[in-house]
């Protein structure tokens, strides 16, 4: 289940960058985590979406996992 054990460190990953926006947040900076974001908190929105997105995703990705057992 390699793709799976990579999502996982994925999702391990963005929640850290998420953790350090909030931190960032309440600390009174609000510099991103990307660079492709212009704000902590369109960071911290734009790793929601990502969430969102992985989450109806991972279904699909366990589903070939799920039949076989």
């Amino acid at each position: 289940m390699p793709d799976v054990e990579e999502k996982a460190k994925a999702f391990v990953n963005a929640a850290w960058k998420l953790q350090k926006l909030v931190d960032r947040i309440a600390g009174g900076q609000n510099n991103p985590h990307d660079r492709e974001y212009a704000t902590a908190q369109d960071n911290v929105e734009g790793l929601v979406d990502w969430f969102a997105k992985e989450n109806r995703e991972l279904k699909a990705l366990c589903q070939a996992y799920l039949g076989a057992a």
